[in-house]
């Protein structure tokens, strides 16, 4: 038999090891987030996803001694392995991993107001700023993989002719596009020159040149839509593209939102929209699945860097009120479990 004192024992311990792990995880993003990031925006990803590796498989531009301590250090937290040889290969966790390194991009642009966090918390104007070019490398290659394939499917039997994509970040949306529906005549909004140019010379790149480069802001639809091209207007049927964007330009008000689609049906009657946004999901649904959810640190940087960011039920309510009719929708990271209110961290319309 078991005493009471020895059972009270051993769930001190699992209780002790589980609190340790809880620490050690919070601590490891210091390191592991900017290691991942910096794999990814070098182009190392992708050979370590393409097979085994060793540290002379890179290119003669990286610092192999460097690179051996980051694989060592990989290894040590079981995303990589050695197998024989000084060669190493993914773990099915780290495989896991450096295909979300889009997410890793995304939080690390965003360095710069952690870095300066003690300044921002005691008021102090701190010159702080996204890095523009992190942060389209990293929204370019988490928005790949996670949202676009079902927009194919949404509209297989009604292909655009042309397509509006509203904050275009790296292009990879209108690369896709292009390749899935040749032909289509497409424009490129951005407020950063540096997306735009990054898109076009994508596009460029994969042979598609009937493209217009806009440098506007999205939120001021008057100003952008003065430089499309007529033919592109005329066109039909015509597909405008936003992901990721309102909540830049929202200020966390519905009625900002609101008005920004009535303006936009009034320019553009014809087109339709799709629609990727992120939610704010309440702080206390996430603190019940902060283990499975990256949700907390992507609304953190959102709140410091001032977006607006709106709730589920915002934006339930915003399509009450605006003059667009839903044909399609999903909802994907929901957060909560199959008994309980789930909430979508990423909604797609």
């Amino acid at each position: 038999m078991r005493s009471e004192h020895q059972s009270s024992a051993r769930l001190s311990a699992s209780d002790h090891r589980q609190a340790r792990g809880s620490l050690i995880s919070l601590m490891r993003g210091f390191f592991s987030c900017p290691t991942i990031a910096a794999l990814a925006e070098l182009g190392l990803v992708e050979r370590m996803l393409a097979g085994p590796f060793r540290v002379e498989d890179f290119p003669t531009g990286v610092d192999k001694r460097t690179l051996a301590s980051v694989f060592r250090y990989l290894q040590s937290l079981n995303l990589l392995e050695e197998f024989h040889d000084d060669t190493y290969q993914l773990t099915t966790e780290g495989r896991t991993a450096l295909r979300r390194n889009g997410a890793f991009l995304l939080l690390f642009s965003y360095r710069s107001y952690f870095e300066n966090l003690a300044g921002l918390l005691a008021g102090q104007a701190a010159n702080v700023t996204v890095d523009r070019r992190i942060n389209v490398l990293g929204s370019g290659a988490l928005h790949t993989k996670k949202f676009f394939s079902e927009v194919w499917e949404m509209f297989r039997n009604a292909p655009p002719a042309a397509l509006i994509d509203v904050g275009c970040g790296d292009g990879k949306f209108l690369t896709s596009a292009s390749a899935e529906w040749p032909g289509i005549e497409i424009a490129a909004v951005d407020l950063s020159a540096v997306s735009v140019e990054t898109t076009l010379n994508r596009l460029a790149a994969s042979g598609y040149s009937n493209v217009a480069g806009i440098v506007e802001s999205g939120v001021n639809v008057a100003d952008w839509i003065f430089h499309l091209p007529q033919t592109l207007k005329a066109c039909t049927p015509l597909v405008l593209s936003m992901w990721f964007v309102v909540h830049e330009f929202s200020g966390g008000d519905p009625q900002t939102v609101i008005r920004f689609f009535v303006e936009l049906r009034g320019a553009l009657p014809t087109a339709e929209i799709i629609l990727g946004e992120i939610t704010a999901v309440p702080p206390e649904l996430l603190a019940n699945h902060h283990d499975t959810s990256i949700m907390p640190e992507f609304l953190l940087f959102h709140e410091l860097s001032r977006q607006g960011v709106l709730s589920w039920e915002m934006w339930k309510d915003i399509l009450e009120e605006i003059p667009y009719t839903l044909a399609h929708e999903r909802l994907i990271d929901l957060v909560g479990e199959a008994d309980e209110e789930t909430i979508p961290s990423v909604g797609r319309r």
